[in-house]
């Protein structure tokens, strides 16, 4: 028996309308609502009133916390850039840097720390020859809409986790602090390794000066 619930997506504001029309359209009892803000999802939460909620954070730098996980009270997903190779920030840039052969999005079980959930789905595929950190995001996009559709499905009808896949995280978990570094190491490059650089992150300069954001 399916047990009825909500899904709350947390996305960007333009992508919420039709990721929840697509949910709507997958189950008759499906109801979906999105958030794009953190204190959206916990006024959503409030109004849920104890019923059990499922969070599906789509393509976003918000954090939910442990205290608003567990006021939901079914396991949530996220679905973002980056395969399980990449994990924390930046996972275009670094991956363009590293000449990857393979990149892919990630779908994994929300969890307290960032990236540790365990992992449900990852949609790979082959590296763009010179491919650039926009053109590289557009793949990953692609790839994520798969995701979010298949997860979904499940989502739509039913209460239970879905299977996990068994994959694990590996690779170094970048930082921002990482990211800092990467862009500041522009001016010592030789030009071969600037012109790569400039692909995985369009926004470095040759004077980087960090941000001091914390790692």
């Amino acid at each position: 028996m399916t047990q009825r619930h909500d899904i709350l997506l947390v996305c960007k504001r333009e992508f919420g309308p039709a990721l929840c029309d697509f949910i709507a359209q997958l189950h008759p009892k499906a109801r979906a609502n999105f958030a794009s803000s953190r204190a959206a999802v916990e006024t959503a939460l409030d109004e849920a009133g104890g019923a059990p909620v499922r969070l599906i954070t789509f393509l976003t730098d918000i954090i939910i916390p442990e205290a608003l996980l567990i006021r939901a009270g079914l396991t949530g997903y996220n679905i973002h850039p980056g395969p399980p190779t990449y994990p924390g920030v930046a996972p275009t840039t670094f991956a363009i840097w590293d000449e990857a052969t393979t990149f892919g999005v990630t779908a994994h079980e929300l969890a307290p720390r960032v990236d540790e959930g365990a992992i449900v789905a990852v949609n790979t595929f082959p590296m763009p020859l010179g491919v650039s950190e926009y053109d590289l995001g557009d793949h990953a996009f692609a790839a994520a809409l798969t995701l979010f559709r298949d997860i979904a499905r499940h989502c739509a009808s039913s209460a239970s986790p879905l299977p996990r896949s068994g994959e694990r995280w590996s690779g170094i978990k970048r930082t921002y602090r990482d990211l800092d570094r990467l862009k500041a190491r522009f001016s010592s490059l030789s030009a071969g390794d600037r012109a790569r650089l400039l692909r995985a992150c369009a926004d470095v300069v040759p004077t980087v000066t960090s941000r001091n954001r914390a790692a």
